[in-house]
């Protein structure tokens, strides 16, 4: 799982701290969670905050800013 914020300064190549947490990572832990908790093997989950390094826009408006918050789930084998 990959966990994405926006609007955290200039993209660094690594999560910013927010609020003493780095908030992608902890995006990505909450879903994990919530698999975990109907039935996913936690062994098959890797969590990683990418911070605001991979926008899918360039932020301008609101709406824009909202689909940047997100996690991205990549199915790896079955």
């Amino acid at each position: 799982m990959e966990g994405h914020v926006c609007c955290l300064g200039p993209r660094s190549g690594k999560d910013e701290p927010y609020l003493e947490s780095t908030l992608s990572q902890k995006r990505a832990e909450s879903i994990r969670d919530s698999l975990v908790a109907h039935g996913v093997n936690i062994e098959r989950i890797k969590c990683v905050g990418l911070g605001n390094n991979d926008p899918l826009n360039d932020e301008e408006t609101e709406q824009e800013q909202e689909l940047n918050r997100r996690v991205e789930i990549r199915v790896l084998e079955r």
